[in-house]
């Protein structure tokens, strides 16, 4: 299933644990014209993947890999407007993103009729509190009125980071973990939209706005509490140049996490 390859791939090149060689000193380096240009996956056991990231200057505009799927951003006035989640060329969804003056304020999620869910729209609002909280309500409907509420989540930012996201109705906890060290993402335009916009049923997801995560649990009430750890190399800019992924489907037991997966990392 597509979705699922795509989960894991954003693991492998967004979720890492701290393992190098490198010093992480706070020198003064002026990489703010470095960007994430490639990435090559080496599935343990199955098939290499190839991503491009393409540009106008550090502003985003397109991630396609080499099996076809892709998702291409749109700008209006400096900021994140929409995106568009495509499959070999077909459009699978596309999402509309809303601002109060500068302030992300909602993102719907719109399916076309190649993604099996034709007619149907998810509508997330954001909500920004005093606590460095967010409160994400989710509703469902079709492409001209999204009023069910399907779900809410709380969402614990600590430096721009998202660290809790937890899903009231369903009682699922996602907790991530973070290294000190220069994101993969770091210097994009809008990282912190792209990243809370991109939690959707075919979107790209993707953590870590200026550091890596280190690892993921995953806990859903009555299943299998879930980790993925990684484990990153770095280059002399302190920005990871390869990482491998350890998988625990059950981490409640004492079975020893299996290597999933392998990244090499490419910038410009």
């Amino acid at each position: 299933m597509k979705l699922k390859k795509l989960l894991f791939f954003t693991l492998c090149i967004s979720l890492f644990a701290c393992s190098t060689e490198s010093s992480n000193d706070d020198n003064e380096t002026n990489d703010d014209l470095i960007l994430l240009k490639k990435t090559i996956e080496n599935v343990i056991d199955g098939d290499t993947f190839t991503t491009n990231y393409t540009y106008d200057a550090n502003t985003l505009t397109n991630i396609k890999d080499s099996d076809g799927y892709e998702t291409s951003y749109t700008y209006s006035d400096g900021k994140l407007i929409k995106y568009e989640n495509i499959e070999n060329g077909t459009i699978l969804s596309y999402v509309i993103i809303s601002y109060d003056s500068d302030e992300l304020t909602s993102f719907t999620e719109f399916y076309t009729e190649a993604s099996g869910l034709a007619s149907t729209a998810l509508k997330f609002n954001i909500t920004y509190n005093s606590d460095n909280t967010i409160t994400e309500e989710l509703y469902s409907g079709d492409h001209d009125s999204q009023t069910n509420l399907v779900s809410t989540s709380t969402i614990k930012l600590i430096d721009k980071e998202i660290i809790i996201d937890e899903w009231e109705e369903n009682e699922d906890i996602y907790t991530y973990e973070y290294d000190n060290y220069n994101s993969i993402y770091k210097n994009i335009n809008n990282i912190e939209t792209i990243i809370l916009t991109s939690r959707t049923e075919f979107g790209w997801p993707i953590y870590g706005a200026t550091k890596n995560v280190t690892k993921i649990i995953e806990y859903q009430e009555g299943w299998n509490t879930t980790e993925d750890v990684f484990e990153y190399t770095y280059n002399d800019l302190d920005y990871p140049s390869s990482a491998k992924l350890y998988y625990d489907s059950d981490t409640s037991d004492s079975i020893e996490t299996e290597l999933s997966s392998t990244m090499e990392f490419f910038y410009e």
